[in-house]
């Protein structure tokens, strides 16, 4: 297996790039734009695997993004850490890397409390012939913290 960071010259470069965009773009979205469009990151039948929740389709992830703020406003940083991209085709590759949560009902500045959750991600992302798009999100909890607010990181939560 060939990690952009350990054997740059192996890789697709402009692959590696457009899917490190992907990867931060569907974060940015979430924090900074409420997931409002987020389901846009995602193949048209796109999945995305949530310890609480299996969201397949734009559809339904565009309504769990929308779950996220049934309890009025929420500021959240989904902090990306330890990104590898492996490309594996010309039109796949797979993302890795772990996501450390600051999250909190409120507005901006909210209090700084300690992280709600670390969490490794994978994704599977697919080259449309137009752009790079997640086919499939699959989170898994590593660490929960005990005043976690997510809807999605615990089932039953």
């Amino acid at each position: 297996m060939n990690h952009s960071s350990t054997d740059p010259g192996r890789q697709d470069g402009a692959a590696v790039r457009s899917v490190y965009d992907l990867v931060l773009g569907s974060w940015a979205n979430i924090d900074h734009d409420a997931g409002v469009g987020g389901e846009h990151f995602f193949a048209s039948d796109g999945t995305c695997d949530m310890p609480a929740a299996t969201m397949k389709g734009r559809e339904e992830i565009s309504a769990g993004y929308a779950r996220r703020q049934q309890g009025g406003s929420r500021v959240s940083r989904h902090l990306v850490t330890n990104l590898f991209v492996d490309v594996l085709s010309p039109d796949r590759a797979r993302a890795r890397y772990n996501i450390v949560l600051y999250a909190s009902r409120g507005t901006c500045p909210a209090p700084l409390t300690e992280p709600q959750a670390v969490v490794d991600v994978t994704d599977d992302c697919v080259q449309t012939g137009k752009a790079w798009l997640i086919q499939h999100r699959r989170l898994t909890t590593v660490f929960l913290s005990d005043i976690h607010d997510s809807v999605m990181l615990e089932p039953g939560s």
